[in-house]
């Protein structure tokens, strides 16, 4: 699969430092732009407070990608985010996306997470589920430059996603939904 060299990194990582538009950007669409998921949920509770059961499924779903099928995949794939390999002092947000010691760069959560809300929210309401369903393919390219993770932790982030989403719509539906 298609690799960024250490290089590219480094570039990024000065890019960066010196602030400006390419760290407003990616930093947005890298670190805060999940917070769109709690934006859309606060819009789908305005609309109706009988949607609280697909937010509850939807939750459900981004938990289980993140908690138990991303652990899992750890468990068996210790890798490092590139930042650990090359040590870059990389932004991070306190809430979220903090640097860590762990080898848990494969795949990337923060994208499979966005993958399997996205997915629930798009078999619930189609046509507010095709707003979400971008913002996985955006989220990755940002997780990609502020080096958490490298492609091949993002590619695979999208099926990983996809069978978090579908496992908890499929057992989940016909309890929550009526």
């Amino acid at each position: 699969m298609f690799q960024i060299s250490d290089a590219t990194y480094r570039h990024w990582q000065e890019r960066l430092a010196r602030g400006g538009f390419f760290r407003r950007f990616w930093s947005f669409w890298g670190l805060y732009a999940i917070l769109l998921y709690g934006a859309a949920g606060v819009w789908l509770l305005a609309m109706s407070w009988q949607n609280w059961r697909a937010l509850l499924l939807a939750a459900v779903a981004g938990l289980l990608n993140r908690y138990v099928i991303c652990e899992i995949i750890h468990h068996f794939r210790r890798k490092p985010h590139p930042y650990q390999r090359l040590n870059l002092n990389t932004l991070g947000w306190w809430l979220m996306s903090w640097k860590d010691h762990e080898y848990d760069a494969f795949p990337s959560e923060h994208v499979s997470t966005a993958v399997a809300i996205s997915l629930v929210i798009f078999l619930l309401f189609p046509a507010w589920g095709w707003l979400l369903l971008p913002l996985p393919l955006l989220i990755a390219p940002g997780r990609v430059v502020l080096a958490y993770h490298e492609i091949s932790d993002v590619v695979w982030a999208l099926p990983t996603g996809l069978l978090s989403g579908y496992l908890a719509y499929v057992s989940l539906y016909s309890l929550l939904i009526r």
